[in-house]
């Protein structure tokens, strides 16, 4: 069989599409057993990286963080020979080449590659309500994670929209943050498991509005949420708020692979014991399959048996030129090479957000991963030769743990600018900057005169874009 694909590259051996404990153990398990194993995917992006205490992950004593677990899947996955590749997959195509599926990923940027097979990892997104207000607010005081946003309206009374034991865990997790906590159920019962209610129905901080229809949420002359409005037994009810959570359920992401023939079941996608679909060469793990609970141990799990499964494929197939070691289990021996931790580098004089990040290796192997464009950073650093940039963070959110390094990798060129971090936990910091969403990027010119600010991720494709179009005056 040739090598080459439609791209005009070598083929690979497994592409997994998701970076989430379903995708990362894939990874592992096809590294490990001397598959060409390439992962495409944000770990930062997911639900489990988006947990907050985490008491039920075999092995993960104390009440780790979803943050922490699945940093130590990306670190332990990296131990052999696997690429991470934190690129978002468009569309998924398939073609039949010496009788053979082959499959064809295409990114968002353009690029494309090839695979023998393929793992869909790509769990399930937010459902949204599609009320008035809710898109014009979002970063705004509209949420749809108290693990991210929950800490920045500490004291500010909120509301839980929603129903079921995520949105009663979201009530009782806010119940110690916030002022007050309103639980507006969209359904004629709230649901959830019974000592979940008992737990919400005995917590004097929060006020349950049950069988409720939202009408809007509203703002303030400041631009943020102040009020939800809603209508329950025929009575229009306006509670004053800070911040309105979403939690209406999940949808999976499996439009991305609409044109390769996968049967689905609803919108999930259908798979037998093994996590085989009925595409030959295709397989699926996780949420995206349905399957029972939405628990970060059972998405690892059907990483592990799609693995396996697609090692087995491979291997009959006999068109790998990787090193597979054995069908199932593969060499106990791993990278030497890529085990050595990431360690704290030196400090860079005057680069106050390169000393932030590699202060942590979370951070540190972020920013090791990262491959900035130079060509649209020269292009920036010509248009704005100096300036000021003001980084807010936390090491405990998600979207920092993706952005921060990479803008820190960004502005190791911004040599004429004033580079700030400042931690979004500090007294007066989210007062002193109106901090709403983190991370937050602020442009100033070289007068101090703000321009622009990037709040939580990049609005085109990179931040080096964003960059370009705050220059350019047209963000």
């Amino acid at each position: 069989m040739t090598q080459n694909c439609l791209c005009g590259k070598s083929l690979i051996d497994l592409a997994i599409v998701g970076a989430g404990p379903g995708g990362l153990t894939a990874g592992l398990y096809g590294a490990r057993a001397g598959l060409h194993t390439v992962v495409y995917g944000d770990p930062y992006e997911g639900q489990l990286a988006r947990a907050g205490t985490v008491e039920n992950f075999p092995t993960q004593t104390g009440s780790p963080t979803g943050l922490s677990i699945i940093e130590k899947m990306v670190e332990h996955a990296g131990e052999f020979d696997y690429e991470l590749i934190e690129k978002k997959v468009k569309q998924i195509s398939r073609n039949l080449h010496d009788g053979h599926n082959i499959f064809t990923l295409t990114m968002e940027n353009g690029d494309c590659t090839c695979a023998y097979s393929v793992i869909l990892a790509t769990g399930t997104k937010y459902k949204k309500l599609g009320v008035k207000g809710e898109e014009e607010y979002y970063a705004k005081g509209v949420s749809y994670c108290t693990i991210c946003d929950g800490p920045l309206y500490k004291d500010l009374p909120v509301a839980i929209v929603g129903f079921g034991d995520e949105a009663i865990m979201a009530a009782l997790r806010m119940a110690n943050i916030a002022s007050h906590v309103y639980f507006v159920g969209s359904k004629p019962k709230i649901g959830g498991d019974p000592n979940l209610r008992a737990e919400i129905e005995n917590e004097e901080s929060i006020t349950i509005y049950e069988d409720v229809r939202i009408l809007e949420i509203s703002g303030g002359s400041d631009g943020n949420v102040n009020q939800l409005i809603l209508k329950q037994r025929g009575n229009q009810v306006s509670l004053e708020i800070g911040a309105a959570f979403i939690e209406v359920g999940v949808l999976p992401s499996s439009a991305i692979a609409s044109g390769v023939g996968i049967e689905l079941t609803g919108q999930f996608i259908k798979v037998d014991h093994s996590q085989a679909t009925n595409v030959h060469g295709f397989f699926a793990a996780g949420d995206i399959t349905g399957g029972q609970g939405r628990q970060a141990v059972i998405s690892a799990g059907d990483g592990a048996k799609a693995a396996i499964s697609t090692i087995d494929y491979i291997k009959r197939l006999g068109v790998s030129h990787s090193k597979l070691k054995t069908t199932q289990w593969g060499s106990i021996k791993g990278n030497q090479k890529a085990k050595q931790k990431q360690t704290v580098l030196a400090s860079k004089s005057g680069n106050a957000l390169y000393d932030y990040v590699h202060s942590d290796e979370g951070f540190a192997a972020g920013y090791q991963r990262y491959e900035p464009d130079d060509k649209l950073i020269r292009e920036f650093v010509t248009k704005m030769p100096t300036g000021k940039i003001v980084t807010v963070s936390a090491h405990w959110c998600p979207d920092c743990r993706r952005n921060v390094p990479r803008m820190a990798k960004i502005t190791e060129e911004f040599t004429h600018w004033d580079i700030v971090v400042e931690d979004r936990d500090k007294e007066g910091v989210r007062e002193k900057y109106n901090i709403r969403k983190i991370p937050t990027f602020i442009i100033f010119d070289k007068d101090g005169n703000e321009i622009n600010r990037i709040i939580e991720n990049p609005k085109y494709q990179s931040l080096e874009e964003d960059l370009i179009k705050i220059a350019d005056g047209n963000y």
